[in-house]
């Protein structure tokens, strides 16, 4: 969403006056107005992550523990986050909110809690095999419409890196990065902060069946899904260095929240 999408007349001088622009105080009024769509456009310039953010992650030598995984969510981001005792999924949490701070994605006093509940799931439809049977996974996370983001306990978050590589192989996800699933949420999120009437209307099916070809070549096909997830895996594939085509930019400014400025 946003856009790794490729970005026109970008020269250094231009990208640091956008950075001024946007930066600090601009961007946290912007997210009280509930108007940042212009920010998160800025945000994910490929130039821009290029020259002035390097990805950060805690690494698996220096794994922080739950609690203090907990403790600097909340000091950096002021989000109340419960991970039970999962360690790994604490890290990757915390790795992932570092990396979107780091390309200026604005979460601080976002309004954003982080749950780790299997009730949400209980009764939850699950998704159908083939011969109409209900399937034997769990899954994984979930945002709701209160702008918590559930993680469920029954997901068998050990087999995390293998889901992910072979859902990306098979190209039904748009990372192979497990980060990535954070970013997705994170990318529904952001675009109901930005939009929440239009957002309402995202599960509003993609029209065209060229768009949709498109989509599911070049993004995933759960992007192809409807509006909602296309916006959060064109996020968590540009938040993972991706770049997208002409194309998929129009898809997106058409559809999207007034599209982002600076690709005009």
């Amino acid at each position: 969403m946003l856009s790794n999408i490729t970005s026109t007349g970008l020269t250094d001088n231009n990208l640091l006056k956008l950075e001024n622009k946007f930066s600090g105080a601009s961007l946290s009024k912007n997210l009280e107005s509930n108007d940042i769509h212009k920010n998160l456009a800025f945000c994910a310039s490929p130039q821009l992550l290029k020259a002035y953010f390097l990805p950060v992650s805690f690494g698996k030598t220096s794994q922080l523990s739950v609690e203090k995984a907990k403790a600097y969510i909340k000091k950096e981001f002021n989000i109340d986050a419960d991970f039970g005792d999962n360690l790994k999924l604490a890290n990757l949490v915390a790795t992932g909110l570092k990396n979107l701070e780091k390309q200026k994605i604005p979460l601080k006093n976002s309004g954003l809690r982080i749950a780790y509940d299997y009730s949400v799931f209980e009764h939850r439809p699950k998704p159908l095999e083939k011969d109409g049977s209900p399937r034997e996974v769990e899954p994984a996370l979930m945002i709701t419409g209160e702008n918590v983001l559930y993680f469920n306990p029954k997901f068998d978050w050990n087999n995390l890196e293998n889901r992910i590589e072979k859902n990306f192989k098979k190209g039904n996800l748009a990372y192979s990065d497990p980060v990535g699933l954070i970013y997705h949420e994170i990318g529904h999120f952001l675009h109901y902060k930005s939009n929440s009437g239009k957002y309402k209307a995202a599960d509003q099916e993609i029209p065209s069946d060229t768009q949709k070809d498109i989509i599911q070549e070049q993004v995933s096909k759960l992007a192809v899904k409807d509006f909602g997830e296309f916006v959060a895996e064109i996020f968590a594939g540009t938040m993972l260095g991706k770049t997208y085509s002409p194309e998929i930019q129009e898809i997106y400014k058409d559809w999207a929240y007034y599209g982002p400025d600076i690709f005009n």
